[in-house]
């Protein structure tokens, strides 16, 4: 799906319905309208939650953090 859309260069959400669940393959089925809301970018970031990772919680803990550390040299 990122390749698809790359190649196109259209965001995920952009692509329509139709062609999304022509991308799935088996799962055509299982894809409706709530997709869109499983595919936002928002979700992704917010799902990279591991360390490192981009979630808004992993951000704000790496900011005080790294604010911590400059407070202390």
């Amino acid at each position: 799906l990122v390749r698809y859309c790359i190649e196109r260069n259209i965001a995920i959400e952009d692509v329509p319905l139709e062609e999304l669940r022509d991308l799935s393959g088996n799962a055509k089925d299982l894809i409706d309208e709530d997709i869109y809301n499983e595919i936002s970018l928002e979700k992704c970031v917010e799902g990279r939650n591991l360390i490192g990772g981009t979630a808004p919680e992993n951000s704000e803990r790496h900011i005080k953090q790294a604010q911590q550390y400059l407070d202390s040299i």
